[in-house]
């Protein structure tokens, strides 16, 4: 897997497992790496983690032949919450994440530093359901060799059912 996957399933795996007295709030079960179908307002809260681009800096010559590259990965943590109280939700959820990213900006060693950008809140939804999504955008340095070759995904799979609705495992099937 590239370094970016590695990056992404960290940051959930720290989501998931993190210390439910010291971050009693996280949706743990319903922390999810690219997610690409839609999130239903019963299904929430719930935290996307999203890859927006990477910018590789060359090192020795600054070039394609460079032993390796200092990477700045641009990722996305979006913590989504409904509800009357959804403001008061997003901002506790968000609490949480930043603190639990600021008790190891390495991710155990993955990666050389995390920095937090900034932070974007979007509303949707029904007057008496709103929808609150908050972007938090992190800058993710890390050092890639240039012969480091990806792996190949072994567990690949596509949703074959209705694009909507809550997500049933059976509609997984498995392509590689």
């Amino acid at each position: 897997m590239t370094t970016a996957y590695h990056v992404r399933h960290a940051i959930c795996a720290r989501l998931r497992d993190a210390d439910p007295t010291r971050y009693p709030t996280l949706p743990r079960e319903r922390v999810y790496p690219n997610r690409v179908r839609p999130l239903t307002v019963d299904t929430l809260p719930a935290i996307g983690v999203y890859t927006l681009g990477e910018t590789p800096e060359g090192e020795g010559d600054g070039g394609l032949f460079a032993d390796h590259w200092r990477v700045r990965l641009a990722l996305s943590v979006e913590v989504f919450a409904a509800g009357s109280a959804a403001d008061d939700a997003i901002d506790y959820l968000v609490a949480q994440v930043l603190a639990l990213f600021r008790a190891d900006p390495s991710l155990g060693g993955l990666v050389e530093d995390m920095t937090w950008i900034e932070t974007e809140v979007g509303l949707d939804g029904e007057a008496d359901r709103p929808v609150l999504a908050t972007g938090l955008t992190f800058e993710v340095r890390y050092v890639q060799a240039r012969d480091a070759a990806p792996a190949l995904l072994s567990d690949l799979r596509v949703n074959l059912g209705a694009p909507f609705g809550p997500d049933a495992i059976d509609d997984y099937r498995q392509l590689g």
